[in-house]
């Protein structure tokens, strides 16, 4: 067996004394490590729920903006028309006028204001067809913003469900 040195004198190394001290010693470097994964674990879940807060506000926000850019294109695509259809209703009102005036000229006369009411009437017509066809692709604008919306809003909900679920 082996031996040591002890004040001078050879004596013998206590083999279960060495285990023991080892077991201590083992015992705790696994306490160490027990713990700094606890503190890690711990640390991680604040980190994720903090993430978690975060995304979440980011996500309100970002919904509120959305809504209130959609309300807003709404109104002003409705004010748009309103002011639209008044116009066209002062022109028409303007054209009747007209009319009743050129029927009391003379035949040539007539005639010239004739003309020229039917090309001011073309053109307020190709005005407002434009007013429409730009209306109507403000309005294909506005359903695909709104459906990319539903989009994400559904994978914003799937990406927290999911990062839920993992916690």
């Amino acid at each position: 067996m082996p031996t040591k040195l002890n004040n001078g004198k050879e004596s013998l190394v206590h083999t279960a004394d060495v285990a023991a001290k080892v077991s201590e010693d083992t015992k705790a470097a696994v306490e160490v490590m027990v713990s700094s994964a606890i503190k890690a674990t711990e640390d991680a879940k604040n980190l994720l729920a903090a993430n978690q807060q975060v995304l979440e506000k980011n996500f309100a926000v970002w919904q509120e903006f959305n809504q209130t850019y959609s309300r807003f294109v709404l109104e002003a695509t409705q004010q748009v028309l309103d002011e639209s259809l008044a116009f066209r209703e002062s022109l028409d009102k303007v054209m009747i006028g007209s009319f009743k005036k050129a029927h009391a000229l003379s035949e040539q006369e007539r005639q010239v204001m004739v003309d020229a009411a039917e090309l001011f009437q073309d053109q307020a017509q190709a005005g407002s067809e434009y007013m429409a066809k730009m209306f109507t692709t403000a309005s294909k604008v506005m359903t695909t913003t709104a459906l990319f919306s539903d989009w994400a809003a559904e994978r914003a909900a799937k990406m927290f469900t999911s990062m839920s679920a993992t916690n």
